[in-house]
């Protein structure tokens, strides 16, 4: 739960965290490991660093499995 505050430059941030969120809880479970790192680190990353944090993972995985992109 968010506190409620009339500041707007704030309410922007908590719907962005509520977007993170929502995003890394909606991750299927190939990425279970990085969602647990990234909504347990002290600070939320923005969307734009979990996204290449998770293409970074997605692209070690395919090395794991032998594919190439």
């Amino acid at each position: 739960m968010v506190p409620i505050t009339n500041d707007a430059k704030k309410m922007q941030e908590q719907e962005e965290q509520i977007v993170v969120q929502c995003f890394l809880v909606g991750l299927g479970p190939e990425y279970e490991v990085a969602r647990i790192q990234l909504l347990t680190s002290e600070a939320l990353p923005s969307l734009s660093d979990i996204y290449a944090h998770l293409l970074r993972v997605y692209k070690d995985n395919d090395k794991e499995q032998g594919r190439t992109k």
